[in-house]
């Protein structure tokens, strides 16, 4: 055996030489080093083909979970919901003063409401999917569900402050937010 296989690699050196026009004695080198260490170069090949093919896999895995990440800031629940903590903690102010203990509630409590809304008529709600008559729509959820003038026009209030900053942040379109008013249809009005 240790024999066969030196004149097996021997015929193939001689095999390969003759296929060469080439007789620099760098590229005889060459032809004899890939024979003779040809199974060390495949796998070497393979090796180098495997992590290629790995940074691969991890470089589409980290941009497909950036542009998830991108997509889920987009969300306007989770939006919401990290405003809400971002007042809470003071990293967001209204009018270059921490939020009020009672503002703060109102957020929470428009959030909880609006999530109904979101759900019962989208599922999922992406500020790249908000169009504008979200607003009249939302009213009319508002009223439908039996809420007072003053609960309304504070829900609505609370829902123009996450959109004109979802605007600030470039993730909502002004152009949706533009003519938002309190319809007065919408009201439930109560005479004393």
């Amino acid at each position: 055996s240790r024999n066969q296989d030196l004149v097996k690699m021997l015929n193939e050196i001689r095999d390969a030489l003759n296929s060469t026009e080439d007789y620099r004695v760098e590229n005889l080198a060459e032809i004899i080093r890939n024979v003779v260490y040809k199974e060390e170069i495949a796998t070497e090949k393979a090796r180098k083909e495997e992590e290629k093919a790995r940074i691969a896999e991890e470089e589409r895995m980290s941009l497909e979970a950036l542009a998830k990440a991108k997509r889920e800031e987009e969300n306007v629940l989770t939006y919401w919901s990290k405003f809400i903590e971002d007042a809470k903690s003071g990293a967001y102010l209204n009018d270059g003063k921490r939020v009020k203990e009672r503002t703060l509630k109102n957020y929470v409590y428009t959030f909880n409401v609006i999530k109904e809304y979101i759900e019962s008529q989208f599922g999922v709600l992406y500020f790249s999917d908000m169009q504008k008559d979200f607003w009249e729509g939302f009213q009319l959820f508002l009223s439908e569900k039996g809420y007072m003038s003053g609960t309304i026009a504070t829900h609505l209030k609370e829902l123009k402050v996450v959109c004109s900053k979802a605007v600030e942040d470039g993730l909502l379109s002004p152009s949706i937010t533009m003519g938002w008013k309190h319809k007065e249809m919408y009201r439930n009005l109560i005479y004393l």
